[in-house]
């Protein structure tokens, strides 16, 4: 009986601790994302360039001695700071116009990147910025490590095709990779996502642990087998997207 009180508290703990991790990553990826947004349209080509939603109710312009001051006090008053540059970063998209000004609008999403700050809207804009600004090269690295966050969307694949035939190459290049195909999983699906699957997985196997541990229930074997199955497949995938973004260094400043 001592035992089993103790497997209880420790599945307990468990499951605490991964809600807690779980909350903590999305406020992390989610924090301060933009109020109004928009859907703005580039033509490039034959191809229509997606600016992801972005806010466009900016204050005014921000100085670089204010961003590098947001970078110096990160901690403080930070969602405050994020809003600024955000919203100053989407009102330049907006009004961009000729290559200068989107390689302006990809300087300011880098001082966010720089701080320490990782979303997949703030990586999409980013590559949306210097791919208009002719920068094929860095914005398909800024698309892929978008891709991470948000899973393969349409927009995304749209803007990886159009960077490739900026790079003189063909979109099947990327799209028909073989490892694309086999882990799909970890492509398609957004960091977020395969977080929520990964938790359900050690979910299920502590129920059918408990279930076979206090019931001997014919069910336990099912979702002992499910939750094996889930982190199987994307708990590797979230450590390698974990290991990815620590080792991938920001853009070049512009």
């Amino acid at each position: 009986m001592k035992q089993t009180g103790m497997y209880r508290i420790i599945l307990v703990t468990i499951v605490i601790r991964v809600a807690y991790w779980y909350t903590s990553l999305i406020s992390a990826e989610t924090a301060n994302t933009a109020s109004t947004e928009v859907v703005t349209s580039f033509p490039l080509g034959d191809n229509i360039i997606t600016v992801a939603p972005i806010s466009l109710n900016s204050s005014g312009a921000v100085s670089d001695r204010f961003m590098r001051l947001f970078l110096k006090n990160r901690t403080e008053d930070k969602g405050i700071a994020y809003d600024l540059v955000w919203n100053e970063a989407n009102a330049k998209m907006a009004r961009a116009k000729t290559r200068h000004d989107f390689l302006e609008c990809a300087r300011v999403y880098y001082y966010l990147i720089e701080s320490g700050i990782r979303n997949g809207e703030l990586f999409y804009n980013t590559g949306t910025a210097l791919l208009l600004a002719g920068e094929y090269d860095r914005a398909l690295s800024a698309f892929i490590r978008s891709e991470r966050y948000l899973g393969a969307t349409w927009e995304i694949k749209q803007n990886m095709q159009s960077a490739l035939v900026g790079q003189m190459k063909t979109p099947e290049e990327l799209q028909n990779t073989w490892y694309r195909h086999v882990f799909f999983w970890h492509y398609r699906y957004g960091l977020r996502f395969r977080v929520i699957l990964a938790i359900c997985g050690i979910l299920f196997t502590a129920t059918g642990l408990c279930l076979w541990s206090f019931f001997k229930n014919k069910y336990a074997i099912g979702f002992i087998i499910a939750g094996i199955l889930l982190n199987t497949f994307f708990v590797p995938s979230i450590l390698i997207t974990i290991i990815q973004e620590t080792s991938d260094i920001p853009p070049i400043l512009l």
